[in-house]
């Protein structure tokens, strides 16, 4: 009797069985077609790593394990090599191609306009990829408490003033000193806010 009984019974499993899987194949249907693919594959991307050829830019020897802040404008062009400008890099600088592991954000992202700003923390690797290197919100040296003159709003197109050109070089020289002789660090700060704060430090 029991047999007979399990015997009725599986065809409403079946029935059942099939039409959640009928609600399942609809539900995701409806996502689909509501966009969370393309939300999906957005998140995917963003989080995974993925190699670039890209120029960096940077002051001085890198040793292998040492950690500096980078950062590069959003790409036009998906293909197009990244430039990373890092801490303490001038203009003059020379530019040195290397493949990088980037994670955390795309260095090309077309729903962001071509003067967003990406922020990395870029560690040199024994191997390749040359440099991984990791996405931030902003620059350690911007996520410290801005002073009151930095807090004063200023104009996106005014021009820099002679004193602040030459506070930005005495800055860089300051960074400059330290990461040659591979100090990172000074006064429980990293050296960029270190050297915001007094560009007249020395090691």
């Amino acid at each position: 009797m029991s047999g007979q009984n399990h015997k009725k019974a599986q065809p409403s499993d079946s029935f059942s069985s099939g039409v959640a899987g009928l609600i399942a194949v609809a539900v995701a249907f409806a996502l689909i077609q509501g966009g969370a693919w393309s939300a999906l594959q957005k998140y995917v991307s963003h989080r995974i790593s993925h190699e670039k050829l890209a120029a960096m830019r940077y002051r001085g020897e890198w040793s292998l394990g040492e950690y500096r802040e980078c950062n590069s404008l959003n790409l036009r062009e998906e293909e197009k090599k990244p430039e990373l400008a890092c801490l303490g890099a001038l203009p003059m600088d020379p530019e040195k191609l290397f493949n990088v592991s980037f994670s955390g954000d795309l260095t090309y992202d077309q729903e962001k306009p071509k003067s967003e700003v990406h922020y990395w923390l870029c560690r040199r690797n024994d191997g390749d990829p040359s440099f991984s290197c990791g996405a931030r919100k902003n620059s350690l040296s911007e996520s410290q408490t801005p002073s009151s003159e930095d807090q004063t709003a200023k104009p996106a197109d005014r021009q820099l003033t002679d004193s602040e050109l030459e506070n930005l070089r005495k800055r860089n020289e300051c960074e400059q000193r330290f990461y040659d002789k591979k100090i990172y660090e000074v006064d429980g700060m990293s050296i960029g806010p270190a050297c915001k704060k007094n560009p007249n430090r020395f090691p």
